[in-house]
């Protein structure tokens, strides 16, 4: 099978997304948008100030643009190298 064919490719994005634990992320992710007002066509994005994607309380959540948010996460990542 080609490995760029419709077929293989909905096999792989289920494989990875379907599995319970990225459900639940993306469900989380879900329910902080909701929280802060969002809505599913608004292009800003929830940011977690605490870095932990889990935590949705109120103090921790804040609505910020889609660049920033890159931004803040690009520089997250390369603290870590």
């Amino acid at each position: 099978m080609a490995t760029n064919s419709k077929a293989y490719n909905a096999k792989v994005y289920h494989k990875y997304w379907g599995r319970p634990e990225e459900v639940m992320r993306r469900s989380d992710r879900n329910k902080a948008r909701r929280k802060k007002g969002l809505s599913v066509w608004d292009p800003r994005e929830v940011d977690h100030k605490n870095w932990n994607a889990r935590d949705n309380s109120t103090g921790n959540l804040r609505v910020i643009s889609r660049k920033t948010n890159r931004v803040l996460w690009a520089k997250k990542a390369n603290m870590k190298k």
